[in-house]
């Protein structure tokens, strides 16, 4: 099995590097189109992969990693097809196995060595960039500009490969990519020292929230601002640097709160008006409760802003992103990679094999590129045939997801549910400012972050149900000032921090049912204004403060059912106006006690809550059954009596009242 798996992936490299010879040809065959020279050259983007667990940030491991793989797309046209790739791989096994036989070797020169390196060497993005160069000067075609994601290694070992081959005056000029200026932008942004009243708010919490919202602001809008201009003037370079200062200043002025003309008459994705002006418009800004004049900035921060703004708009920025791009589809053949290439699996004989068939799936259709492999190894099929009708299935359902993925509604939406997740890690979620919808339900998280969710300030739902989540800091979901709904449903929470959900104003739907729950606090639920469907069924309450729903004005729908309260208050939903659904089964509740008969007649009066489910001891239905025939008026002077006492002059009172009392009765 393991001999066919070898000749397979040997066909299928010899497969992949025939079909980007074809990218080549059918690039020289465009040029010519065009009444260009064939060879004229081309732009590319270019990125790199590595193959390990362990890197997970910007600062790579090196050493860490045993492969790494170099993709190169063109950028010419919309398709972004794969040009070059490269990989390098330091594992092999037999090398490995006679080393602990004692044997003196070293890789990659012994015999079925599957190396290319050796395993002290470092993985260098130059030399991934000078391999993939090699093979596209020796198909005669030439590249002048390469967009990177900030790593410029890879762009000299390509222009290395060029001019060794088209000699030395030849020069390949680096991009900056669009996307990753924009996140550079926004970490400036944040490290920036804002002087103390510049942004509005009572703690330093609170102003950092708004801090962190204006730097995603920022970096939005200059985005936004760019990619306008190149659609104006049509990518023309001497017109957009014309109107870059301007548009700075004018942005400057909107953010200091002259938001006005100078807004209105050049591109700052603000028309100066009431509902037409950017404070109106942006999400950050918007959800932070900030308008015009909110900020209040000096001197010197306005300088801070312009610096900000000028990473992006201005002439420097805009001849290292002359042409607008990104790495997008290079990242996005990467993910395509790990997939044949999990970072958890090592592959040391069919690394290479995997890869170009992740290629090859890239540049074709899924149906296509599963056609000509099995044409590669020899098994060729019929038009007709029943794998032919599956393959076009294949095809159509690939054209539907392909088009459901570009939609809107995925686009502000990331569902990570039913996955083994663990713990979340602060800023996690970076960078993710229009996401609207976030799905972690049934994994096994234990433990969430402070900062998780900060700068979601878009987000509407988040989904938390069927974890382990036992405890959540105070801070956990600060700054989500547009969430609507919050599913913190089968986990394993016992208490909760009294500031917990403060700030969360537009609040609508919070699921806390099947919990550990036991005492809340009385300030708990406070400015949850917004609340219409509270669930805290499935716990382990017993009692409830009287004015614990207090201000839930909005609140339609209450269940308590399924916890341990044996008493409950009449005023404990006083001011809940609008409620219209309340579950109360599965209670244990003391119908022993008088004030019980005043909520049987609040149930009473309200026909609404005639289904609550209330039974006295989990088992009679308070309102059939429970009569309070002691809890009469008579019942409650007694109770009085009781804590008179019978010395001195209270004894003279004493005589007074049942004197009063016999007289009631005799009138009765």
């Amino acid at each position: 099995m393991q001999r066919i798996t070898n000749n397979v992936c040997d066909k299928v490299v010899k497969l992949a590097d025939e079909e980007t010879k074809k990218v080549v040809e059918n690039f020289k065959r465009r040029n010519e189109t065009l009444g260009l020279n064939k060879n004229s050259p081309i732009k590319l983007q270019m990125d790199g992969t590595y193959q390990s667990i362990y890197i997970k940030s910007r600062h790579k491991m090196g050493q860490n990693a045993s492969q790494a793989i170099g993709i190169a797309c063109e950028n010419e046209t919309d398709s972004h097809d794969v040009i070059g790739f490269h990989l390098v791989n330091k594992l092999c096994w037999v090398g490995a196995w006679l080393r602990g036989e004692g044997y003196d070797v070293e890789c990659p020169n012994h015999e079925h060595c599957t190396a290319k390196t050796n395993r002290y060497d470092p993985l260098s993005e130059k030399d991934l960039g000078y391999e993939i160069g090699k093979k596209i000067a020796t198909n005669d075609l030439l590249v002048d500009y390469c967009t990177t994601d900030g790593d410029a290694k890879s762009v000299k070992g390509l222009q290395e490969a060029m001019q060794e081959i088209f000699g030395p005056l030849w020069s390949v000029n680096r991009l900056a990519d669009t996307i990753h200026r924009g996140q550079s932008q926004f970490r400036e942004g944040i490290r920036a020292k804002f002087s103390v009243g510049m942004f509005p708010g009572v703690t330093k919490a609170q102003k950092n929230d708004i801090k962190t919202a204006f730097a995603n602001d920022i970096k939005l809008r200059s985005h936004g601002i760019m990619k306008s201009l190149f659609m104006k003037y049509n990518g023309d370079r001497q017109k957009i640097s014309k109107c870059l200062p301007g548009i700075v200043r004018s942005v400057v002025n909107c953010y200091s709160g002259n938001c006005g003309d100078t807004c209105r008459w050049s591109i700052t994705l603000c028309n100066g008006g009431k509902k037409t002006s950017w404070w109106y418009k942006s999400i950050n800004l918007n959800s932070h409760g900030l308008q015009n004049g909110s900020l209040i900035p000096t001197d010197r921060d306005k300088i801070l802003i312009e610096s900000l703004l000028e990473m992006k708009l201005s002439q420097n920025a805009l001849d290292q992103m002359k042409f607008f791009s990104n790495t997008n589809k290079c990242e996005s053949v990467n993910r395509t990679i790990s997939t044949y290439l999990p970072k958890n699996k090592n592959f040391s004989r069919n690394a290479i094999g995997r890869a170009s068939a992740a290629v090859l799936k890239v540049n074709n259709n899924k149906d296509v590129a599963l056609v000509k492999t099995l044409k590669a190894v020899g098994c060729t099929m019929g038009k007709k045939s029943r794998a032919a009708v599956a393959l076009k299935k294949i095809r159509k359902l690939e054209i539907y997801d392909r088009a459901y993925q570009k939609s809107s509604k995925v686009k502000y939406r990331r569902d990570l549910k039913n996955n083994i997740i663990t713990k979340i890690d602060a800023n996690t979620f970076e960078g993710l400012s229009t996401l609207k919808e976030l799905n972690l339900g049934k994994n096994k998280i234990t433990r969430i972050d402070a900062n998780t969710f900060k700068g979601l300030s878009a987000l509407t739902t988040l989904m938390l149900w069927d974890n382990k989540i036992s405890t959540l800091d105070g801070n956990t979901f600060r700054g989500l000032t547009a969430l609507k709904a919050l599913e913190l449903s089968m986990n394993k929470i016992s208490t909760l921090a009294v500031n917990i959900f403060q700030g969360l104003t537009a609040l609508k739907t919070l699921n806390l049912n099947d919990n550990h729950i036991v005492t809340l606090d009385v300030n708990l639920f406070k400015g949850l204004t917004a609340l219409t469907e509270l669930n805290l069924s499935l716990n382990k309450i017993s009692t409830l403060a009287g004015n614990i729903f207090r201000g839930l004005a909005a609140l339609k729908i209450l269940y308590l059912n399924g916890n341990k309260i044996v008493t409950l208050e009449v005023n404990l939903f006083k001011g809940l106006t609008a409620l219209t659904e309340l579950k109360l089964e599965n209670n244990p509740l003391n119908c022993s006690m008088c004030m019980m008969k005043e909520f049987k007649d609040f149930l009473q009066r309200n026909n609404d809550f005639g289904n609550s489910g209330a039974r006295c001891k989990g088992e009679f239905n308070l309102l059939i059954h429970q009569n309070f025939i002691k809890c009469s008026p008579l019942g409650k002077i007694n109770t009085v009596v009781i804590f008179l006492r019978f010395h001195g002059k209270n004894f003279l009172i004493f005589i007074v009242f049942c004197i009063i009392v016999v007289r009631f009765l005799s009138m009765g």
